[in-house]
């Protein structure tokens, strides 16, 4: 009897010890046929990023403290390899992060998007996934450029905290990455430290982030995105003003104005975006139109086209068909 008791209340222990953790496995799978007027034969591709598989956990330490932990391997699902293969990107490329989360908010350490690299596709209702992206962060600006891999355009080691919903919706985040890092060998020691972050407003219908990077090289960019839903169309717009030492005559404004529309099952969406090079006055512009149909709350079917008109050369039309699941 006593053998019996004993074993019941060791099961116990072992169930709320297992209902305190938790590890969800979660990702995206996208594939489409692309095609553009750039010399490029129609082919099965997507953009950077979008087929990712994740591991995300949560551990319950008590008194409203939580251990948290995100890995994230992206790949390209129309070969089956790494995301970015020939620059050998690194498996974790998506996250590899851990952190502590409670009633203060979060703090988290390891390889992650900054906080202003987070916020910007805000303004982007393609969320810069299709041929149709609008983001104001896409042009004259690198997050890490000290990564060879090409994987530094937006995350990079760093320490991050970002706060809880404060009074009158407004919330912020800050991220600081020191000067020397392992992520590069032989290590090196950077210029500055990197940092990063966001102030937001959020409350009923309306949104506005402004965001601000410095890089270890000292480039800087500063954005102001916001988003407002009337019910029937959302609005998005943005701006972000680039100054970067490291590459001459890549300072410059980026402008985008765009609006999504849901009609039953079917979304659609659009908008334009410039560009204007300081100094010399040349200038990008780009139109991008969509549209999605909801098979499921996790599936839907994809059509984009984006046109754009750089500074200089003929200009570049593309079109993308396809689908994307999420589990």
């Amino acid at each position: 009897m006593k053998k019996s008791l004993v074993a019941l209340a060791a099961l116990a222990v072992v169930g709320a010890a297992s209902a305190q953790s938790s590890v969800t496995v979660y990702g995206r799978v996208v594939l489409g046929l692309q095609k553009d007027t750039n010399g490029q034969s129609a082919r099965l591709d997507t953009i950077n990023a979008l087929n990712q598989l994740g591991f995300r956990g949560v551990e319950d330490l008590g008194g409203g403290m939580r251990a948290t932990f995100d890995l994230r391997h992206r790949f390209s699902a129309e070969s089956g390899s790494m995301d970015g293969t020939l620059n050998a990107r690194p498996f974790w490329q998506g996250s590899s992060k851990v952190g502590l989360a409670g009633s203060f908010g979060s703090i988290e350490l390891g390889r992650m998007l900054t906080p202003a690299r987070t916020t910007s596709g805000l303004s982007d209702p393609f969320l810069a996934e299709t041929v149709g992206l609008l983001d104001v962060h896409s042009t004259g600006y690198v997050t890490d450029a000290r990564q060879p891999d090409g994987a530094g355009l937006a995350r990079t080691d760093q320490i991050l905290y970002t706060s809880p919903v404060l009074g009158g919706g407004f919330s912020f985040a800050l991220s600081v990455g020191p000067k020397v890092s392992a992520a590069v060998a032989p290590r090196t020691v950077a210029a500055k430290n990197l940092v990063s972050g966001w102030v937001q407003y959020a409350a009923g219908p309306a949104l506005v982030n402004v965001g601000y990077e410095q890089n270890r090289v000292n480039d800087k960019i500063t954005h102001i995105v916001g988003t407002y839903d009337f019910g029937v169309a959302k609005l998005y717009g943005g701006y972000s003003q680039v100054d970067t030492v490291a590459i001459v005559g890549s300072k410059g404004k980026n402008v985008s104005l765009a609006a999504k529309a849901p009609f039953g099952a079917i979304t659609v969406k659009g908008g334009a975006f410039r560009i204007t090079a300081e100094g010399t006055g040349l200038r990008t512009t780009k139109v991008g139109l969509g549209m999605e149909y909801a098979l499921s709350k996790r599936t839907y079917v994809y059509t984009d086209y984006g046109r754009t008109r750089p500074a200089v050369g003929a200009r570049v039309n593309a079109f993308d068909v396809g689908l994307s699941h999420n589990f």
